[in-house]
């Protein structure tokens, strides 16, 4: 479930939202996604609430509607946790999406895995992004979150370099314009890939 949020984050605009898993032993947080499928349910329902049409259930009935509250811009789901970079367009776009993706994803978790612990650390994390600057550290930090690097599967990186992968819930290009372009983020990339190898080498 969401935190209670404070009136900083009900304000409108960007946002880093981040959960992980309980931490069994006190140190190690829990798989959250043990397979491909795992992870293809969470996209799934922030598809199902994202979507430009209004999704439905099996039985016709509609699911929330939430585009015009929050729309995500980037995201990297990982074993242990997930990561989106969303902007909220109402007060109660984050609160309404997570709670309802979050319960969605437990019931998926604990009716395949039979479990019956908690699955969250806790509410999920949000931290409102104040800068370009910061957002542009953001976008390159959650796309280069997962050891294998920006070509990870369930990043969104690709999607943003490539229109036929991007998925119609997946909002990228008011997040390109922080960049000013593809090229330019592509370049950002670059530039923090040095910085990383550099950091390798000097320590």
């Amino acid at each position: 479930m969401a935190k209670r949020f404070t009136r900083a984050r009900r304000l409108l605009g960007a946002y880093h939202v981040y959960n992980q898993g309980f931490r069994l032993d006190g140190e190690h947080p829990r798989k959250l996604f043990v397979d491909r499928e795992d992870r293809m349910i969470f996209l799934s329902l922030l598809a199902r609430h994202l979507g430009r049409q209004q999704a439905t259930d099996v039985r016709g009935r509609p699911y929330k509607h939430l585009r015009s509250w929050i729309l995500v811009m980037a995201y990297c789901v990982i074993s242990t946790h997930f990561h989106l970079i969303v902007w909220q367009r109402d007060p109660r776009g984050i609160a309404e999406l997570l709670n309802r993706v979050q319960a969605s994803y437990t019931k998926h978790f604990n009716a395949k895995y039979a479990n019956s612990r908690p699955l969250y650390a806790g509410p999920v994390c949000t931290k409102p992004i104040k800068s370009r600057g910061y957002f542009k550290w953001l976008v390159g930090y959650v796309h280069d979150n997962h050891p294998s690097g920006v070509e990870y599967e369930f990043s969104s990186h690709r999607a943003w370099v490539d229109q036929e992968l991007r998925p119609g819930w997946l909002e990228v290009e008011p997040a390109l314009k922080v960049f000013g372009g593809i090229g330019e983020y592509e370049g950002y990339l670059e530039k923090r890939a040095r910085r990383k190898q550099l950091d390798r080498e000097l320590f």
